[in-house]
């Protein structure tokens, strides 16, 4: 008998595993492809001082595509997607395309990721949970709803610190 790789195994007695990895695997397509939309540094940091102050910054284009970036929520952040209580905005961003808008927002809380990835499996409004995985350091959870998708990325940082991830897509 031949050695089988840990996905063979893994994947074993399991019809829907073969599903899974292709969702994770498109899932991280999608992420790829927003990071070659939005670059994939982190721009510099504000000026201390409230979110307002900080203004957010703006581009558009001809072809209906806009983006926008800052230190506060959006105004239109979907309101099915709660912030996590006592967390700080350390980015957000919006981008529009050809009508559909998408959110991706980061918070860092003291609290520990589980304790965080617990809230939103909680309170994810009118969201159903299409997956989630731990692994380590970093959970990601998927949620799929009527207008829009949301994944959630939770790392528990070296500072004892969370960071939280929230990206949510118009269908």
């Amino acid at each position: 008998m031949g050695v089988k790789s840990a996905r063979q195994r893994a994947l074993r007695g399991c019809p829907e595993g073969g599903v899974r990895a292709s969702f994770v695997a498109a899932l991280l397509a999608g992420s790829m492809a927003s990071l070659a939309f939005f670059g994939c540094r982190r721009p510099a940091p504000p000026p201390r001082g409230d979110a307002g102050s900080a203004g957010p910054a703006a581009a558009g284009d001809a072809s209906g595509t806009s983006a926008s970036t800052g230190t506060a929520l959006p105004a239109d952040f979907p309101r099915d997607i709660p912030v996590y209580a006592g967390a700080e905005v350390a980015f957000a961003a919006k981008s529009t395309k050809q009508g559909r808008s998408s959110w991706t927002v980061t918070l860092e809380t003291g609290d520990a990721k589980e304790r965080a990835v617990d809230f939103y499996k909680a309170h994810m409004g009118g969201l159903k949970l299409a997956t989630c995985m731990d692994m380590g350091e970093t959970s990601m959870c998927v949620w799929q709803g009527r207008a829009y998708d949301a994944t959630l990325m939770a790392t528990a940082e070296a500072n004892r610190t969370t960071t939280l991830t929230l990206t949510a897509t118009e269908k």
